[in-house]
């Protein structure tokens, strides 16, 4: 999935967040909770160290917290990015996630190629965003062990909460709403507590002390040694050679024109030459559809110099400005 979104998506910025070891504070305030889940499986708890050696070879930071579960770490860097005008996306299949879904922050399932925005999540889910925890504290979450109210399915946690607009107010109506059955009030009346824990527990926590700079999830170059060794460690071969193809042809004669000094030493010999070959490089065939990415110039057999302007993937080299190439050219 990492490379999947590294290649499809080119993201400016990026962090990887993980579970901590141990428990999350939700365990104290509810002994139960997730206690249903079975324990990590070794084969999995093996690939752990890997997945995290990897995402450090790529040079991305990797987020985690004792005391807090990823979601909270999450929702505190969402929060705080979405305070500062900044656009995020989170890259999961994890419902739980979906609460926080806004103008400004969307999930994205890569498993299933869907982006979820405000829209799509009450679509999904039939409430808002916000509204998440409210349904779950009446319906509840097997998966989590999140205990609900006994008696209120999916269906009729989706109503109640519409029409409240929030799990207390609920609490304080319910009992004058004719509309709400007499088995129903009681079941909501008996359990008013457990579907305010349940709330509780269902909301991410985006207060998580947190120190980070948005400059260290600014992506940069990958260290391609360490990559190649833990690859062939774990022979992932398809990923060597999709990362690192082998180079075929010799490069002697053949020039990678990134600073202004081979720029201009480039551009004497062009000034002196009888004749050369120019190419350009762009991304599409199209004239109107194309933008520039780079520039190709021979002046004999087995010498050419390749200028990149445009060229956006994971390890790109440096690149001169566009503008400023074109008018050295000219």
């Amino acid at each position: 999935m990492l490379l999947k979104i590294l290649k499809d998506h080119r993201p400016e910025a990026m962090a990887v967040v993980f579970d901590a070891k141990g428990p999350s504070f939700r365990s104290g305030i509810f002994r139960e909770y997730k206690a249903n889940r079975p324990p990590l499986s070794d084969d999995l708890s093996r690939q752990i160290p890997y997945i995290k050696e990897i995402v450090e070879a790529f040079r991305i930071p990797i987020l985690e917290k004792e005391g807090y579960e990823a979601d909270d770490l999450i929702g505190t860097v969402a929060k705080r990015a979405r305070g500062e005008g900044i656009d995020v996306v989170i890259v999961s299949g994890d419902k739980d996630l979906l609460q926080l879904v806004d103008e400004r922050v969307t999930q994205l399932d890569t498993m299933r190629d869907e982006l979820y925005g405000p829209k799509e999540v009450e679509a999904k889910l039939g409430v808002k965003p916000s509204s998440i925890p409210d349904m779950m504290g009446l319906c509840g979450d097997p998966i989590d062990n999140i205990p609900g109210v006994p008696g209120i399915g999916k269906k009729t946690a989706q109503e109640l909460i519409r029409r409240y607009g929030s799990l207390e107010a609920l609490l304080e109506r319910a009992e004058e709403d004719p509309g709400i059955r007499k088995r129903l009030k009681e079941a909501i009346r008996q359990n008013r507590q457990q579907a305010l824990l349940s709330k509780q527990l269902a909301t991410i926590d985006t207060q998580v002390p947190l120190e980070f700079r948005w400059e260290d999830f600014r992506l940069a170059p990958p260290d391609e040694e360490r990559l190649k060794a833990i690859f062939r460690e774990l022979e992932f071969h398809r990923f060597l050679k999709e990362l690192f193809p082998e180079r075929t042809l010799s490069e002697e004669g053949y020039h990678l024109v990134t600073e202004k000094e081979d720029l201009e030493a480039l551009v004497r010999r062009l000034r002196k030459a009888e004749g050369f070959a120019l190419d350009l490089e762009s991304t599409s065939r199209d004239p109107m559809m194309a933008q520039l990415v780079g520039f190709a110039i021979s002046l004999s057999p087995h010498e050419a110099y390749y200028i990149p302007v445009g060229h956006d993937y994971l390890g790109a080299p440096p690149q001169l400005p566009a503008d400023e190439v074109l008018t050295r050219l000219k």
